[in-house]
């Protein structure tokens, strides 16, 4: 238990302290002293020293409504970019993910964030959240860049002193075996610095003494590492920054699904509605969405988030970085899938029974009080009471520190769900929970009934005049054709979606501001499957016309196909797209119709073949 009183915040929000925005303006030590006495005792009682003791913002961290840890951030080299000068939580709320929260809050409010001079327990944190990668030969490359002042560099390679003197280097490479930042200063003249280790790192790690014996083939290598994974290391950069890159939005108006589901049956439908419509608005639907079974269609989503959390973590090993992405992928409140997917055992890093035992009984007395310390557990009794002791209480997650991998129980769920996979290539445009339902009620193979969906969808989306779920529809049977090497059927719907571009009747008028009536992917597509096939472009160009569910157009067959056949050849599309809507789309008796809003005088466009 913890032996002090916390700051209690009841909204459960951090206080942020600065000086007016000013640069350093904050004393950290005088702010720990005079505002949070215990957390200063801590750090005094752990031994934890600031590198820095001024800094531009003064965060607190929260937890539970307590503020449990601060981060300092400062203003490096005058650049609007926030650098992480110090962190510190309290013992007793360690390994809860704070220090993951912190960071991934930072990067959602959209700030540049950077860590200054590192130690490398903020090096191995930043590994276990999916930040930072091991790249072998005692090397870290970290997707935050590392800061590292002149006055922090201790040993130089290839050079007699530091080529800038009171300046702050970036560097996203990390020596774990010398805990320090690397800095390549030049490859090709072979220049690097390395930052010193911190006190605590020299103490548990002899980083002085390996640092003493090193030679210069060792920085050598080094570099050579480093350019030999080059192309490792952009492609974790780069993951790492799409991962982050839309992740300016407020996850606040977002549903719960347990909360969803506790909602009592008796509640009126609107309020069921109101959670049912922050959901569903971006896909098509054969339905009236009030007609909806929700609670299906909740298990349905749900299913599908699981699904790709299992999936997305098979490929990158990380809980965390995977919690990520599946973030930003879904509608959820942050770490609900997470949760879900750990709550229920389909990863996991618990130990069996058997493997506990055997850990605890390999340890001597001294190590098993150590373990009933941290959980704040009483140390009295022999060894076979604390084995006990550390049973009862203590999760076998912290008794091991086990990897997280994919359980049985996981990858019975993929097994059971492949039919995830065929619709997240094809129909993510489309509800999982009636594709399933239209899967369970067809025969036939995945791709056959995903086709007789599809086509429902089609004739739905001319009876509602909604034309996203017309080109949708089309867009996905193309797709899946050309994927089958069903080049006959690939070309028909990519012809009928060049026809439907240039004869836009179902939008509404406020679309025709940005709608662009060719599209480069659908030209590229028919290029390609006229290569590989052998067609006759002007029958198969017939077909598909005289299958379109319109029968009066704005763009005539005859000029059509001159404009598709003038695409095909190299024409513009900027140009073309530009004509288009100059000779087509501004026309008054088209506006004429739309000022009505689809209603009834598009009704003579429309033809059910």
């Amino acid at each position: 238990m913890v032996k002090f009183n916390c700051i209690v915040r009841e909204d459960n929000i951090g206080k942020t302290i600065s000086v007016d925005g000013m640069v350093d303006a904050v004393d950290i030590e005088e702010t720990l002293k005079t505002r949070y006495a215990y957390l200063y005792q801590s750090m005094l009682d752990t031994g934890y020293k600031v590198k820095v003791n001024h800094c531009t913002y003064f965060k607190e961290i929260v937890f539970k409504k307590k503020v449990v840890g601060f981060c300092a951030y400062t203003i490096i080299n005058s650049v609007s970019k926030l650098s992480l000068v110090s962190t510190y939580i309290l013992p007793e709320f360690r390994k809860r993910g704070l220090f993951f929260d912190e960071i991934n809050h930072t990067y959602e409010e959209g700030n540049e964030i950077s860590i200054f001079d590192p130690p490398s327990f903020v090096m191995k944190l930043l590994i276990k959240y999916g930040f930072a990668k091991d790249i072998g030969n005692n090397l870290i490359v970290s997707s935050i860049m590392l800061d590292v002042p002149s006055t922090s560099i201790t040993d130089i390679y290839g050079s007699d002193s530091v080529e800038y003197s009171d300046f702050t280097y970036s560097t996203n490479v990390y020596d774990y075996n010398l805990c320090g930042s690397v800095i390549i200063v030049d490859e090709e003249k072979e220049i690097v610095y390395i930052s010193k280790s911190s006190d605590k790192d020299n103490e548990r790690y002899d980083c002085l003494e390996k640092r003493a014996n090193i030679d210069d083939e060792y920085y050598v290598n080094i570099i050579k590492h480093v350019q030999n994974n080059k192309q490792i290391i952009d492609k974790f950069i780069n993951n790492i920054e799409q991962s982050y890159a839309s992740f300016n939005e407020d996850y606040s108006d977002k549903p719960d699904f347990e909360d969803f589901k506790k909602l009592n049956q008796e509640q009126s439908e609107r309020e069921l509605s109101d959670y049912f419509n922050k959901i569903d608005e971006t896909k098509n639907s054969l339905y009236d969405p009030s007609s909806i079974d929700k609670e299906k269609y909740i298990l349905a989503f749900q299913n599908v988030g699981i699904y790709d959390f299992i999936r997305t973590f098979e490929e990158n090993n990380n809980i965390e970085l995977t919690n990520s992405i599946i973030k930003i992928d879904y509608d959820f409140k942050p770490d609900y899938i997470k949760n879900l997917v750990l709550n229920e055992g389909y990863i996991s890093n618990e130990s069996s029974s058997e493997e506990v035992d055997e850990y605890l009984n390999s340890l001597k007395v001294n190590d098993l009080k150590n373990i009933l310390k941290d959980n704040h557990l009483t140390v009295t009794g022999n060894k076979s009471e604390l084995v006990d002791r550390i049973k009862e209480y203590v999760p076998s997650s912290s008794v091991l520190d086990k990897e997280y991998s994919i359980s049985d129980k996981g990858l019975e769920f993929i097994e059971s769900h492949e039919d995830i996979e065929f619709y997240n290539l094809f129909l993510k445009n489309f509800y999982y929970y009636e594709f399933k339902d239209f899967l369970n009620c067809h025969d036939g193979s995945i791709t056959e009934v995903s086709k007789e969906f599809l086509k429902e969808h089609l004739y739905s989306s001319v009876k509602k005049k909604d034309n996203k779920a017309y080109t949708d529809s089309i867009n996905a049977l193309a797709f899946i054709n050309e994927l089958n090497n069903d080049l006959t059927e690939g070309l028909y719907f990519e012809l009928k979606k060049f026809i439907i571009g240039l004869n836009p009747l179902f939008l509404d008028e406020s679309s025709y501001n940005y709608y662009q009536p060719i599209s480069k992917t659908n030209i590229d597509n028919i290029n390609l499957l006229l290569f590989k096939g052998d067609f006759n472009l002007k029958e198969e160009f017939k077909k598909a016309w005289d299958s379109m569910e319109i029968n009066n157009f704005m763009v005539s067959y005859s000029k059509s196909f001159k404009t598709l056949d003038e695409m095909l050849s190299g024409e513009d599309r900027d140009y073309m797209n530009d004509k288009i809507r100059e000779l087509y789309l501004t026309k008054k008796t088209i506006h004429d119709k739309l000022d009505k809003s689809k209603q009834s005088t598009l009704d003579k466009y429309l033809t059910f073949n």
